[in-house]
């Protein structure tokens, strides 16, 4: 006889009470194994079978489980640890919709209706269940979520010919959970407290980290004391960071924190260390307006602003000298304490040429430089050392004082100049072209003393007088008094452009360059030499003493 009918005939000698005991859940005990079913000791002795296809795991005899009746078969009663699970399962179910309480459940299929995504279908405790679609998180594919587990909430069970319709809520499960572990952290926290928390998502600007359950938020300049463009860099999701509490806003539920707030501050390490006037190797990380940001090994930044990086150059654009990612050596010239500022310099570390400018570039020394710019007013020269001077309109040319510069200079054309002036204390230096050769007015004035006569040819006539051209290609100009011994009423009834005259210096303004002649002074002058021929017919040629006396004389008594 075999052990099930042992047991067959042990249950028609039991008493019936023992089926009534047999109708709920019950557990018992594993006493042997079959091929396919474990025979099990029930409730009052009764021995029951367990079909190996309603367990859950593998058993072995002694093991206590919890089992419900499925009915019996020849008198024999059989049970299911399945089934005990999923009446256990659905009092859980009625319990937590009683209470509020969240739940565990696993993904197992997508449900869709008309080919639209409706929701899951879900499975608690073996216990199948209906999660929609809108109350669930947001993925990128929904196939994701199968076999994912999270905690739901029970919404509703609705009873119908085919049994429960039970509905869930993953989203609402979630908000609550982030509630309770919000309310719980910040009853444990406060601000400054550390923290190990799990970077979830990261941002160019920020990341969303996890602790205890609850989400915080770091904004990219929380992260280091060192400059961070991009988060994304630095950080990705799962990395463990110990953090500090920086704010937990009840109201708003948040917390942020901040990674650099637990690492030793840079700033105060570097100010320790370091004096006004060391030299500092650094790296430029960005350009601003006027100045560029350069940082030290350990990424402490400072500034360095176009006024400090030379010494001769007026630099506007940075990018023009420096690249990003450039490794220079700097000079501390500030550090500010309260605000938190180290300015450096790039020019301390040189030599400043005008310190000696005074005796390389004395006055009357020539040099040769460059063209750098061209200015209504006159054009910059740069040298090799950087000094740059200025050549003014004026200093250009002797004759030629209202030249356009642009059509005799261009940018990088070779200058050769000669210094006027120098100011090392302003950083200022004049300079000269003209002043390289002789002064053609002085050198007129030298070999034609007042009263010599010239030739000169017309250039323009006006009501004021006649500007005329004379030896050298100097101009010079007539008064319109000095056009006639006779009242002249307009000098252009007497003369035209391109006619020649002769005419008496009456005098020479160096400074000005300016020449200013006389016909009517020659006229006399020649007067006297014909009244001085017909009185003496034997003085033939005067001498130039005699022409010039003449016209001293005549000067002097005109008084003009």
């Amino acid at each position: 006889m075999s052990i099930q009918d042992d047991i067959f005939l042990q249950a028609m000698n039991e008493d019936k009470s023992v089926e009534v005991n047999l109708r709920g859940l019950f557990s018992g005990t594993v006493i042997s194994k079959g091929d396919a079913e474990y025979f099990l000791s029930g409730s009052g002795k009764t021995e029951v079978i367990l079909p190996e296809s309603e367990t859950v795991n593998d058993l072995s005899p002694g093991d206590t489980v919890m089992v419900a009746f499925t009915g019996d078969k020849d008198g024999v009663p059989y049970v299911s640890m399945k089934k005990a699970m999923q009446m256990q399962a659905m009092e859980n179910i009625r319990q937590a919709l009683k209470d509020n309480s969240l739940l565990q459940a696993i993904v197992e299929v997508l449900v869709s209706k008309d080919s639209q995504l409706v929701g899951y279908e879900v499975s608690i405790g073996g216990v199948r269940a209906f999660l929609p679609i809108s109350h669930v998180r947001s993925v990128q594919n929904p196939q994701d979520l199968i076999g994912k587990e999270f905690a739901v909430l029970v919404l509703d069970i609705k009873r119908d010919r085919q049994g429960s319709r039970i509905v869930v809520s993953e989203r609402k499960a979630r908000y609550i959970s982030q509630r309770e572990s919000f309310d719980s952290f910040s009853s444990g926290y406060n601000p400054g407290d550390k923290i190990s928390a799990k970077v979830q998502s990261v941002e160019e600007a920020f990341a969303l980290l996890t602790a205890e359950g609850v989400n915080m938020f770091m904004h990219v300049t929380e992260f280091d004391w060192k400059y961070v463009r991009n988060l994304q860099d630095v950080l990705k999701p799962g990395d463990i960071l110990e953090v500090a509490v920086q704010s937990i806003d009840p109201q708003k539920r948040s917390v942020k924190v901040s990674r650099k707030a637990v690492v030793p501050d840079p700033f105060d390490v570097f100010v320790a260390e370091h004096r006004i006037g060391d030299n500092v190797p650094a790296k430029t990380v960005r350009f601003a307006r006027n100045l560029v940001i350069v940082e030290d090994d350990k990424g402490v930044e400072m500034l360095l602003p176009v006024s400090e990086m030379s010494w001769t150059s007026r630099v506007s654009d940075p990018k023009r000298l420096l690249n990003l990612g450039d490794r220079i050596e700097v000079k501390i010239k500030e550090i500010q304490l309260d605000t938190r500022k180290i300015v450096v310099s790039l020019r301390d570390l040189l030599e400043n040429p005008w310190h000696s400018a005074a005796q390389k570039y004395a006055v009357g020394t020539k040099h040769e430089g460059i063209v750098t710019s061209i200015t209504d007013f006159g054009i910059f020269v740069a040298f090799d050392d950087g000094i740059q001077g200025l050549i003014r309109k004026e200093n250009i040319d002797w004759i030629n004082t209202d030249l356009d510069l642009t059509e005799r200079f261009k940018k990088g054309d070779p200058v050769t100049a000669t210094v006027l002036h120098i100011d090392s204390s302003k950083e200022r230096l004049q300079l000269g072209i003209k002043q390289l050769s002789a002064n053609p007015y002085q050198n007129f004035a030298d070999n034609h003393p007042n009263g010599a006569i010239v030739s000169g040819t017309v250039l323009g006539v006006s009501q004021d007088g006649v500007t005329v051209k004379v030896e050298g290609g100097l101009e010079a100009f007539i008064h319109v008094s000095q056009l006639s011994r006779e009242h002249v009423n307009d000098p252009r009834s007497l003369y035209k452009e391109g006619n020649t005259l002769k005419a008496a210096v009456r005098r020479v303004n160096v400074d000005q360059n300016r020449i200013e002649l006389s016909v009517k002074e020659a006229e006399k002058v020649q007067e006297q030499q014909d009244i001085a021929k017909h009185m003496n017919p034997q003085t033939v040629n005067p001498t130039l003493g005699d022409i010039l006396g003449a016209a001293l004389d005549s000067v002097k008594k005109s008084g003009k």
